[in-house]
């Protein structure tokens, strides 16, 4: 998923996704009737947060249709601003250290 989504972005603008969890029921010779995957994804630019947000659905439920499944995309988080240092603090943690 990461590389579809890096084909259609700015290389300089950095963005990440993370798929850290996968539950498929507890049953190992049974093929499980739905599948929950979750997971994180960042970007630096708002813009680019949408995109990837677009993108992640868009292959989600076309590779589900490729499949004859259905797939449900949920997005629980809202858009949080990358963490930029302040130089007064950068410079505080250079004497303490």
């Amino acid at each position: 998923m990461s590389s579809s989504a890096n084909r259609e972005v700015d290389p300089s603008d950095s963005q990440v996704m993370t798929g850290a969890k996968y539950h498929r029921g507890e049953g190992l010779n049974v093929i499980p009737d739905s599948v929950t995957i979750g997971g994180t994804f960042r970007a630096f630019l708002e813009a680019s947060f949408v995109n990837t947000k677009h993108c992640m659905e868009e292959v989600i439920i076309d590779h589900a249709v490729e499949h004859r499944c259905n797939a449900t995309v949920d997005f629980q988080q809202i858009f949080f601003r990358a963490t930029i240092s302040e130089k007064s603090l950068h410079n505080h943690f250079v004497n303490v250290v």
